[in-house]
């Protein structure tokens, strides 16, 4: 699995699931993390760096065990000291302590741990976040096609009442029907037609509505069911380059394979950025 865009500390077991050696071996889904990208703005593996360096400094200030010198030689060393530290500290003879490392080193460690926590906690509420936004995607789905029936049915009734007002008219004008009988007419369909327009604009307000809410959920679920799709490919490729360079395969076979993976990556970071 070894890639620059890979992260050193991902690795997968026989069943095919990935955990990761920062985070004490806990299981990952590197569809959600920059496993497989931009792992070095991991925090899971900020901290291992910065645990590593902090262990580093802890070694370097360590006292170093050294064989006793002769009285002279020692008293050498100390005017040797004495003569490095700075003109403050000669004048008033105050001595500077080391800091003390490994208090520091704990709350690095303390701080480091609670990064972590807070990133698991994160991808348990991006799991969560996401099936409600799909179950919530699903059920407005549904319910948008009910509600645009609705409408459209609303609309053949305003088309129908629309109608009978044109016959009516026609009537009043030839003389078939008197004035009053037209106007009372007239003023019934008008007024069903005013009824039927404000329940079908009411509807249609609604769904404009729910649909700008909807919208940014919708997008975030586009884009994350693109993005394991991506990170299998890139995990396909890197496989297909050890396997080149393994001897196991061809360089036709190579570069055919390569050039079809690439392909559908750019294709699927297409569909990201125009749903981004």
């Amino acid at each position: 699995m070894a890639s620059e865009n890979i992260c050193p500390g991902l690795y997968r077991d026989e069943k095919g699931k990935f955990y990761c050696a920062y985070a004490g071996g806990i299981e990952v889904d590197p569809a959600f993390m920059p496993c497989l990208a931009e792992y070095w703005e991991c925090p899971y593996y900020i901290g291992h760096k910065e645990k590593e360096k902090a262990e580093e400094e802890a070694e370097e200030a360590a006292p170093q065990v050294v064989e006793e010198a002769p009285a002279e030689s020692a008293a050498v060393e100390v005017q040797e000291t004495v003569e490095a530290a700075t003109p403050e500290a000669a004048e008033t003879g105050i001595t500077v302590e080391a800091a003390p490392v490994a208090e520091e080193k704990a709350d690095v460690l303390g701080e480091i741990d609670s990064i972590a926590e807070r990133a698991i906690s994160l991808n348990d509420l991006w799991e969560k976040y996401d099936r409600e936004a799909r179950s919530l995607i699903e059920a407005w789905e549904e319910v948008r096609e009910n509600a645009e029936k609705i409408v459209l049915s609303l609309q053949q009734s305003i088309d129908t009442y629309l109608g009978e007002l044109s016959k009516l008219e026609v009537k009043h004008r030839i003389g078939v029907i008197t004035d009053d009988v037209y106007e009372e007419l007239r003023s019934e369909l008008e007024r069903k037609i005013a009824e039927k327009r404000e329940l079908q604009e009411s509807i249609v307000s609604k769904i404009n509505e729910v649909e700008r809410l909807i919208l940014p959920h919708f997008k975030r679920v586009k884009v994350s069911e693109a993005k394991p799709e991506i990170a299998k490919l890139r995990l396909a490729l890197s496989k297909l380059e050890e396997m080149y360079k393994t001897g196991q395969i061809s360089e036709d076979t190579y570069r055919k394979l390569k050039n079809e993976i690439e392909e559908k990556i750019r294709k699927l970071e297409r569909v990201k950025e125009e749903v981004e």
